[in-house]
């Protein structure tokens, strides 16, 4: 696709005008959006670590952040490494909001920056966002906090074997760029669904 000058502009005019925008509303209804997710987060992580309870997840504050925090029971015993963990074993982990509320950002982002869409064009690109932003949410929490909770208790039972093969940390890798990468990625996939089917378009700047 190649771009005009006065379509650049027109893509960097709508991200310093949007942007801002998106981000305060990031910030006002953050926390509420986050809460709408907490018991698809709490379905995944039940059916992802098999022997745990979790109880309802909630949302607290820390010093300096909004968290998602998911308190579990170890329901039967478990082998880690050479060591087993006793059932009855208590624990928690936690998120920061931010990363929940990562995707719609960039989504709405993306479906504003897009060229060569009218407005109704972007509203389509965004309905056809929320399916994509629901396995999002569906993904990234629920692999941050199982990531989280594989390595404590490894480094707790097993901590030679830690070391020895230290497991993927989830949490480092989507913070080191994967998580915008994949956002990325979900935009580009909203664009080719909307692309199947497309309302009457017109080129705009």
């Amino acid at each position: 696709m190649n771009l005009a000058r006065n379509e650049i502009l027109a893509i960097a005019l709508r991200l310093v005008l949007g942007l801002p925008v998106l981000l305060w509303l990031g910030w006002l209804w953050g926390e509420d959006y986050a809460r709408m997710f907490l018991p698809l987060y709490r379905e995944v992580l039940s059916a992802a670590l098999y022997g745990f309870h979790f109880a309802d997840l909630e949302i607290s504050r820390t010093t300096t952040e909004f968290v998602i925090k998911a308190s579990y029971t170890i329901e039967r015993v478990l082998i880690v490494g050479p060591n087993m963990v006793p059932p009855g074993l208590d624990g928690y982990v936690h998120a920061p909001v931010y990363y929940t509320v990562t995707h719609p950002i960039m989504l709405a982002a993306a479906a504003l920056a897009w060229p060569r869409l009218t407005w109704r064009g972007r509203i389509a690109r965004l309905l056809w966002s929320l399916p994509i932003l629901v396995v999002l949410e569906a993904m990234d929490i629920p692999l941050v906090m199982l990531s989280s909770i594989n390595d404590a208790l490894a480094q707790t039972y097993d901590p030679a074997g830690y070391l020895v093969s230290k497991p993927i940390d989830w949490v480092r890798f989507l913070e080191g760029g994967a998580r915008s990468a994949i956002c990325i990625t979900a935009a580009f996939l909203a664009a080719w669904l909307h692309g199947l089917f497309p309302f009457r378009r017109t080129k705009t700047s």
